[in-house]
């Protein structure tokens, strides 16, 4: 197991009688310390060493000091230390040297508000409040992994009950009765935007609205060219036979009066998918793809010109 990796900060003042000896007895007790008498060398960029510093330790222990109030890197330092604590993590370890609450309070609030480890009873005895703040610290860690452990667990449990929640609904007659008005808004979803491109469309590309039924609609285009999409269901007690269909054909008869002879430019077929909460989707069978009824509204319009310009380009290069 690696040891634990306490960053020291500290002003240069407490150094000889405190922080030296402080260090020294970590060491001895079996902590891994980061401390610029060990770390910085002759040419070093200081900010960089003590930001690397800080991300790479496990803990900061702070000497909080009337020299480290009145030092401008110490309290450098701390801001970084303190940018690196997560709202569930306490990464700063405070030591109260020469000084009380008021004056810890006046200068930070935050850590005022922390068990501080005080330099009365020595170095020994700080040492061993260490000890006892980063245990218990590993401590939360360790509940907090195992708390994360369980939160997954959960989350698959409920993903689990909201499945057979959903087939249930699916193999239902309410089923049946939610994906059929779900397809019904689809298609009053689709009238204005239809409405709209009708109106729009000029001569050349004159384009009309089919309304067969409350479930399905159809646009007419130029060069033979009809795009509908249809939902039906024969099963009045599931949703699992129901078909949504988009299909794009152009006409092969000259005239257009054989609707037998056409050929398809499009299509796609879908499912209702009918999650926990009765809200619906539409699913390919054998393909990945799923659609809101929003996103079914575009594709539709999508198709619709997409296949206008493709014949469009077809029939000005054989011309």
């Amino acid at each position: 197991m690696q040891p634990t990796k306490l960053f020291i900060s500290h002003a240069w003042d407490d150094k000889a009688d405190f922080v030296e000896p402080l260090v020294a007895a970590l060491v001895d007790a079996g902590f891994e310390v980061w401390y610029d008498k060990f770390e910085l060398n002759i040419g070093d960029s200081l900010r960089q060493k003590i930001d690397q510093g800080l991300k790479e330790c496990d803990f900061g222990v702070v000497v909080l000091s009337p020299h480290f109030f009145a030092k401008k890197w110490p309290q450098a330092e701390l801001d970084g230390l303190l940018a690196l604590e997560e709202a569930n993590r306490k990464l700063i370890l405070p030591v109260w040297k020469d000084v009380g609450e008021a004056e810890v309070k006046k200068f930070s609030p935050i850590l005022a508000g922390r068990l501080g480890a005080t330099t009365t009873g020595g170095v020994a005895e700080v040492v061993r409040s260490i000890r006892r703040a980063v245990e218990v610290a590993q401590r939360e860690a360790e509940l907090k992994g195992s708390q994360s452990h369980l939160d997954r667990l959960a989350s698959l449990e409920a993903d689990s009950l909201n499945a057979k929640k959903a087939r249930a609904l699916t193999q239902s007659v309410d089923g049946a009765r939610i994906a059929r008005e779900a397809a019904e808004t689809l298609v009053a979803s689709l009238i204005p935007r239809i409405e709209a491109l009708v109106e729009g469309s000029g001569q050349q590309f004159k384009l009309s609205m089919e309304r067969p039924s409350e479930t399905s609609i159809g646009v007419k285009g130029p060069y033979r060219l009809r795009v509908g999409l249809n939902y039906r269901n024969d099963c009045i007690n599931s949703a699992e036979p129901g078909l949504l269909r988009l299909i794009a054909t152009e006409a092969t008869d000259p005239w257009g009066n054989d609707s037998s002879k056409f050929r398809i430019l499009h299509r796609l077929e879908l499912h209702p998918r009918l999650s926990a909460d009765g809200s619906v989707s539409w699913k390919g069978g054998s393909s990945e793809s799923e659609f809101s009824n929003d996103q079914l509204v575009e594709h539709f319009l999508d198709t619709v010109m997409n296949e206008i310009e493709t014949l469009h380009a077809k029939r000005s290069k054989d011309t």
